[in-house]
């Protein structure tokens, strides 16, 4: 995942280190594989966008990871980007222009009946839902926020800012329901956000939240933050880019 790397890996032999390995990713795949077919999966690449994303310097390493694997016979390279990335960064462009070795697939949307069901299993009848809100869901992420809420609150819920909206009074009132308090919920997003925007990260050191240690921790186990490696992030960077344009 390129929006998980640690700072400061300049080569792929660096970059495999870091994950454990005794050399590159795509030269240690290739000896284990032995000449057998094997896929190297490069996930979250518009992390490094210079459309949108906030490590922009990375990509060179991806490009040599790229070059590595283009050398390799039998390895594939599979990655995992934004649409919008794709379409707005030259770099990227150039993974999916005529002649290039890669073959775009584009993720389409649940469909209706998987919807349906996953509503059904958690037994939401789909026709008391807002017409409006169907094709929203049809987004994973969407879908599982949707099912995180009460009952009670559903109904509401007409389109995505609203499901937004209603996630975050939820995830704050059980933060505050688990500290027995109010949670400094806004101080919390406000301090991570400002600090991942200013440093163009999308995990900050556990110390910059040393100040609200236990809002913090409340906030993770209610999956609103994610904890890793000493390290802070929201649980997904729809969630962080909705908080900071919320607080802006």
């Amino acid at each position: 995942r390129f929006d998980q790397l640690p700072d400061g890996i300049m080569s792929t032999t660096e970059l495999g280190r870091k994950l454990g390995l005794p050399e590159s990713p795509a030269l240690t795949l290739a000896g284990v594989a032995e000449g057998k077919p094997c896929v190297l999966v490069v996930d979250q690449l518009d992390a490094v966008s210079i459309a949108s994303g906030r490590r922009a310097e990375v990509w060179t390493l991806f490009d040599s990871l790229r070059r590595e694997a283009d050398k390799i016979p039998n390895l594939y390279l599979l990655v995992g980007c934004r649409q919008f990335d794709l379409e707005h960064d030259h770099r990227m462009r150039v993974l999916k222009a005529s002649g290039s070795d890669f073959a775009p697939v584009e993720l389409q949307p649940l469909r209706p009946e998987q919807v349906d069901a996953a509503l059904r299993d958690k037994g939401v009848a789909s026709d008391t839902l807002m017409p409006s809100l169907k094709p929203i869901l049809g987004v994973p992420l969407h879908l599982s926020m949707f099912l995180s809420l009460p009952t009670s609150v559903r109904s509401s819920i007409r389109g995505r800012d609203d499901l937004f909206d209603q996630f975050w009074m939820e995830k704050e009132r059980k933060a505050s329901q688990r500290l027995g308090r109010p949670a400094a919920w806004t101080a919390v997003i406000d301090t991570l956000s400002n600090w991942l925007s200013s440093h163009q990260q999308l995990s900050a050191p556990r110390m910059v939240l040393d100040g609200y240690a236990s809002d913090a921790s409340a906030m993770a186990s209610e999956h609103v933050l994610v904890l890793a490696d000493g390290r802070f992030r929201f649980f997904h960077e729809s969630f962080f880019d909705y908080a900071f344009a919320r607080r802006f």
